[in-house]
């Protein structure tokens, strides 16, 4: 596991139990962890696609002439 941590959570047994429930019905136990980092995956996605911006950025600032975008 390279740049992973283990984490865990606790949240309201209602809730833990509904969602246990849904991803249950719907894909079996088995993927109740994957559905977990799914969940907070689709709530963060937008962080890495800003991090992969701001690296185009800086490197443009360095070298104006290697423009990786199509110019009119």
């Amino acid at each position: 596991m390279r740049d992973k941590i283990k984490t865990g959570i606790m949240v309201d047994r209602e809730l833990g139990e509904e969602f246990k429930s849904k991803v249950g019905n719907k894909r079996g136990l088995r993927y109740l962890s994957r559905a977990v980092k799914e969940a907070i995956e689709n709530e963060i996605s937008d962080i890495p696609i800003i991090r992969a911006l701001e690296k185009l950025l800086k490197r443009e600032k360095r070298d104006p002439t290697n423009n990786l975008f199509c110019q009119a």
